[in-house]
């Protein structure tokens, strides 16, 4: 069974699913219930309050089926019925049309580490349950090799790829592409929730996919939680670029009104379990009549709150006045074996691999079923093929932020100590990750800057993941012991850090790195080490429009010795001559002339042939000679041996 498939879904007898979610999945909760009893007894949900964003989704969705594809943002506070409402609309759909297709994928938070392309991984593993993992790697064709790469479980390919050129991630992006449209040769229904939580690479990805998809049947839906959005928070400037977008359009889930919040609670207790203790004596309807105030007050119209607190009422006594109390006495009803295992669980995310939680609870099996039972009978986890989620993200936060520091540190350590023990229990890139975040969570700091490290160099295609990883480890070198052992001289540290920085759009990071690793290597490091720390200094500062570019070049090409022609010189020139074609056009006609005659002699043909593409698109430019300018273009493509510079005709 693959790690971390998922159950294709299926229609409920009603307007949603059993359990009123997308299918029995990681993370499926019951969001906002705005439905019920389905959420207690298990039994076919009702939805709410909701016909007006309904009858807009079926507006959006006639539109994306009939070739018209389109983005719907659904956002809304924690709780307030993003995945009901998605989850109703999804059955809704099915069971008026079964040739329509689902795939969904979940983001997933991790301390702040990042956890690259979950949701698009999730994706692709929807889409290889749908054709079959053989035809779908036939179907990515040259894009096999980033896909097995993405998911090592798909198998080796012929070709081995390296995540850090930019045209490989390039590939990967169409491929996905590519793979999204065969789907949608049928009506398909694109579901990712929980954008809040998306690494950088996902939005990427994402935002592609929005903008690129276009003349099929296709229905993107994004979840995001509007109380997550601070200031600063990635995802603001995302979503008013993607905003700005014709095909998107956005949903605000918002609190239910008096009526509709009436309307759950009659439908979230049935009368026989009503009951008040301090008015044992009140009749039937006036015991109704009481707790529907109280909760409708205390709920503010946020549906899971207000079912917790139904389900508060059933055991007697004053309701909660948080949500976080409502949770929390819950969660006391289980035994203390399962509120443990619980705990434990929170630490390790929204959703746990079932051998992961083996392995990090040491229970034996038969006991960690009957845990793992108990809390799925009481409507605190959802399992799917392989694992257990949380009913609802806010169960793990509220579990989690109720842990004691030294519980947190402890909790940590097990599931590290396990994942260094077990290594086959995930791939070896969202092991490290794993590895960084937990060690790092149980103050180990040598641990955490080993895996830092492994996580930063192991990310390949999520560029702003892997910085984050390299600026941990930077923070922590000075404070483990001899961290050249693990990572390496502290210069060319800073240049790999660097180069994720600028792999990562942060032109100003990449920047402040490169200089700080000029600094660090100072006047011992080698001319060579120098001169090309200059130039990619250089290409910084040009990017960032500063000045001072053309002469950082020259002091980079002074530190070469030119008495004998290398292709490290001939590079150097002919990006200075690259430099010139933008700056100052009839200077890059005699450095583009140097650098092809460097590269001759060096026997270098891909340097000579970026050099004569120079110098054709100069002469071209400027009208010098019409003959010689298309003729070194031409000589150029013929010289042409990486992708790189293929690229370029």
């Amino acid at each position: 069974m693959r790690s971390g498939s998922r159950p294709t879904m299926n229609p409920g007898p009603t307007v949603v699913s059993q359990a009123g979610t997308l299918d029995p999945s990681p993370g499926r909760r019951d969001d906002d219930p705005a439905a019920a009893p389905g959420l207690v007894s298990g039994a076919a949900t009702v939805i709410v309050g909701r016909e007006a964003e309904l009858a807009r989704l079926r507006t959006l969705r006639d539109a994306a089926f009939a070739a018209r594809p389109g983005t719907v943002l659904i956002a809304g506070e924690a709780g307030v019925g993003k995945t009901s409402v998605t989850s109703a609309f999804v059955a809704e759909t099915l069971a008026a049309d079964p040739r329509v297709r689902i795939v969904r994928g979940e983001c997933v938070p991790l301390g702040g580490d990042g956890l690259p392309y979950a949701p698009v991984v999730g994706l692709l593993r929807d889409l290889a349950d749908l054709f079959g993992e053989r035809e779908l790697l036939r179907r990515a064709g040259a894009g096999a090799p980033e896909l097995s790469w993405l998911i090592p479980e798909f198998g080796a390919t012929d070709r081995t790829v390296d995540g850090t050129r930019p045209e490989n991630r390039l590939r990967l992006f169409e491929t996905i592409l590519r793979l999204v449209e065969d789907a949608a040769r049928q009506p398909l229904i694109i579901v990712v929730e929980d954008l809040h939580w998306a690494d950088e690479s996902s939005r990427h990805v994402i935002d592609f996919l929005v903008r690129a998809v276009t003349g099929v049947p296709v229905l993107i839906m994004i979840s995001y939680r509007i109380d997550e959005l601070t200031r600063r928070h990635p995802l603001r400037p995302f979503l008013a670029e993607i905003g700005r977008v014709p095909a998107v359009q956005r949903i605000e889930i918002g609190p239910l009104t008096d009526s509709a919040v009436e309307e759950l609670i009659m439908a979230s207790a049935p009368g026989h379990a009503l009951r008040s203790s301090h008015d044992q004596q009140k009749s039937h309807d006036q015991q109704r009549s009481e707790l529907i105030k109280r909760v409708a007050s205390a709920g503010g119209g946020i549906p899971y709150f207000v079912v917790e607190l139904v389900r508060a009422s059933r055991s007697g006594g004053e309701l909660p006045e948080t949500l976080r109390d409502t949770l929390l006495l819950r969660i006391s009803r289980v035994g203390a074996d399962c509120q443990r295992l619980l705990r434990l669980m929170a630490v390790g995310g929204n959703r746990v691999e079932h051998d992961v939680i083996a392995t990090v609870a040491g229970l034996q099996a038969i006991d960690l079923e009957r845990v793992l039972r108990e809390a799925i009978e009481a409507n605190l986890l959802v399992p799917d093929k392989s694992g257990y989620g949380f009913r609802h993200a806010l169960m793990r936060e509220v579990l989690h932020d109720d842990l004691l520091p030294g519980e947190v540190t402890r909790l940590h350590r097990a599931y590290a100590s396990a994942l260094e023990e077990q290594p086959d229990l995930m791939p070896d890139s969202v092991r490290a990750v794993q590895l960084a975040h937990h060690w790092y969570a149980a103050r180990d700091n040598q641990a955490a800057f080993c895996w830092s490290v492994e996580a930063a160099r192991l990310q390949r295609y999520g560029y702003a993941e892997a910085l984050r990883h390299y600026e941990r480890a930077l923070a922590l070198w000075e404070v483990v012991p001899e961290p050249e052992s693990v990572a390496g001289p502290l210069p060319e540290f800073l240049d790999e850090a660097s180069m994720a920085a600028n792999d990562a759009g942060d032109g100003d990071r990449s920047l402040a790195l490169l200089n700080e690793a000029l600094r660090v290597a100072g006047p011992d490091a080698g001319p060579e080490a120098t001169a090309l720390r200059l130039a990619r200094k250089a290409r910084r500062m040009l990017n960032l429009l500063q000045p001072g570019v053309l002469d950082l070049m020259d002091q980079a090409i002074s530190l070469v010795p030119s008495d004998q022609p290398s292709a490290f010189l001939a590079r150097l020139q002919d990006y200075r001559a690259s430099i010139q074609l933008l700056l100052d056009k009839p200077k890059a006609i005699a450095s583009a002339r140097v650098a092809i005659e460097t590269a001759a002699a060096a026997g270098d043909p891909d340097i000579e042939s970026s050099a004569r593409n120079t110098l054709g698109c100069t002469l071209a430019t400027l009208g010098i000679d019409p003959d010689e300018g298309p003729a070194q273009l031409g000589r150029a493509g013929e010289l042409a041996i990486t992708d790189m510079t293929r690229t370029r005709y």
